[in-house]
């Protein structure tokens, strides 16, 4: 699974990856969780076939940046 970074404003980092082909489905966890509880979960498998998945760690989540302020 390839881990894409993009920039913000604020000199940050957020991280997604992508899979699949067809319409594009952003998956968003809640509070607490990262991208990841939609792999381990079997979603982006699933939806994979039919979406170009996308799955992203919110700000402060998983690997994306944490701000200090």
């Amino acid at each position: 699974m390839p881990i894409f970074t993009c920039a913000t404003s604020d000199g940050g980092t957020l991280v997604f990856d992508r899979q699949g082909t067809g319409s594009p489905l952003l998956l968003l966890h809640g509070f607490g969780q990262d991208r990841m509880l939609w792999h381990n979960a079997g979603w982006v498998e699933r939806l994979a076939a039919h979406f170009t998945v996308i799955t992203v760690d919110l700000r402060g989540a998983g690997a994306s940046f944490m701000p200090t302020e």
